[in-house]
């Protein structure tokens, strides 16, 4: 690949980098905020069992107090249904929470494994640039030293004919 090509293709791979890092700002917040979500759902979760557990207790109480009032039996026993009705469904609330934050945070890392992707093949370019590159000044040399070769040896030729010729002149 030649050098233009290595250069283009590097500013095009760089130019996908903003929107993947942009991906991965957004993922890292929805995971943020699905975690805080779940710890809503999870401090719902205990607040409906102590609510469920206090009325458990009050209903046991009832007879211990020195008076049984049958309606208040009925009434707390309803609540106590309520109640249940209420802690069942925050615990659905609380393993959708858990679901979606497991869901954020395999979003989050697909974003950064494409991001670290992006940005080992911008390295990996970069990298074969700076061999074409060296490759490019290394041939430069090369011919270099081939043409200098070639102008010392045709010196030496011209000295030794040049010797030759007076040499000649001479004799």
């Amino acid at each position: 690949m030649d050098l233009r090509s290595l250069k283009t293709l590097l500013w095009v791979k760089r130019r996908r980098l903003e929107p993947l890092e942009q991906q991965v700002q957004v993922a890292t917040a929805q995971l943020a905020a699905t975690q805080q979500a779940h710890a809503m759902a999870v401090q719902q979760q205990a607040l409906s069992l102590a609510n469920e557990a206090a009325c458990a207790a009050k209903i046991q109480s009832l007879g211990s107090e020195g008076g049984f009032r049958p309606d208040e039996a009925v009434t707390l026993t309803l609540v106590l249904q309520g109640l249940s009705d209420l802690v069942r469904q925050a615990a659905e609330a609380e393993q959708a929470a858990a679901a979606q934050v497991a869901q954020a945070q395999a979003r989050c890392i697909a974003a950064k494994q494409a991001l670290q992707r992006a940005e080992r093949q911008i390295e990996q370019l970069e990298e074969r640039r700076q061999q074409r590159l060296k490759q490019i000044d290394q041939d430069g040399e090369d011919t270099q030293d081939e043409e200098s070769e070639e102008a010392a040896v045709a010196r030496k030729v011209a000295q030794r004919r040049e010797q030759r010729a007076l040499a000649e002149q001479h004799a």
